[in-house]
């Protein structure tokens, strides 16, 4: 008995064909919506993972860590700078202190032992003209300054001497075992107004870093997810993140956003926050390893099988991809 040869007709093998790379083409579309999905929670996780992180450990992006990074900016300038009031040489400085900051030296309480009995008679003395005129004949003398260390009174002199010393540790001053003993030795002194107001507005840059990583997911733009379009790695951000003005940009595969031709190769996109490791501080925090175990934990829990057979349906539905 001879062979018997079986074969698809040359149209229906072409319409096959045809069906074939339309059903690929489905299945990239779902592809590159998860690759969409992943890069913003990928960035959400960047979030997550940045300093500042509250004590003991905890997630980034939560009111808890802003007030934890704003403790750390306050606790920083602080160390480099002390009010007119911190010392008695300060407070009756002949150029910059006076009577009124003579006053608030006097309403804070001496340290115990540490101080001598003379200071202890400036201090309690009940007539405040008297006590000056003690605490200056004391002090101002040639041989005895006022002021050992260095009275700044312009926002601008604060600020340059901060980001001396935020450069010299790399931005972490108290955390690094700064400031320098020179400073240490003879703080700058500045006028506890404009200090107060400097310590204020660098407070409010806290999570200037993280903030980044929400141009990044807005700029990915919505995923359709299960036939929907929906705000992934957004969700229950402290507004605060997305008033800072850091920056971020993604990238996408050449042929990304490209016809399916049926030749497409592999899809990628490329996350990037410039600021994301300033002075250090991701790598300090290990930021980047721990987004990848975090984010390989959560892909590991996503129904795939479930999505995929999903979108089989909708193709012979002759709907769009969903996720």
């Amino acid at each position: 008995m001879g062979d018997i040869s079986i074969q698809t007709g040359l149209s229906k093998s072409k319409r096959l064909a045809q069906s074939l790379i339309g059903f690929r083409g489905h299945i990239k579309q779902l592809e590159r919506e998860m690759l969409k999905q992943e890069a913003a929670l990928a960035s959400r996780a960047f979030i997550i993972f940045t300093p500042p992180i509250p004590e003991g450990g905890g997630r980034g992006d939560t009111r808890k860590a802003k007030l934890v990074g704003m403790a750390a900016v306050d606790r920083d300038i602080r160390s480099v700078f002390a009010p007119l009031t911190a010392t008695l040489r300060s407070a009756i400085d002949p150029t910059y202190g006076g009577m009124q900051a003579f006053m608030k030296w006097r309403e804070k309480p001496l340290r115990g032992g540490k101080a001598s009995a003379v200071l202890h008679a400036i201090h309690q003395d009940p007539v405040p003209e008297r006590a000056i005129n003690k605490a200056r004949n004391l002090y101002l003398s040639e041989k005895r300054p006022a002021n050992r260390g260095y009275v700044l009174t312009e926002t601008s002199e604060i600020k340059q001497r901060h980001l001396e010393q935020r450069k010299a540790y790399r931005g972490r001053i108290t955390r690094k075992g700064g400031p320098e003993d020179s400073v240490k030795r003879y703080p700058y002194f500045a006028e506890p107004r404009v200090l107060d107001n400097y310590i204020k507005a660098q407070q409010a840059r806290v999570g200037y870093t993280q903030s980044g990583w929400v141009r990044v997911i807005q700029a990915i733009g919505q995923p359709r997810i299960r036939g929907m379009l929906v705000n992934s790695g957004l969700k229950n951000l402290p507004k605060h993140l997305f008033t800072l003005g850091g920056w971020g940009d993604v990238r996408y595969s050449a042929n990304f956003h490209a016809k399916f031709t049926g030749m497409s190769p592999a899809d990628f996109i490329t996350i990037r926050n410039p600021n994301g490791n300033v002075n250090g501080v991701g790598d300090e925090a290990q930021t980047k390893m721990k987004v990848i175990e975090y984010r390989t934990d959560q892909i590991a829990s996503r129904p795939y099988q479930r999505i995929m057979n999903q979108s089989i349906r909708d193709w012979n539905r002759g709907q769009q991809p969903r996720t």
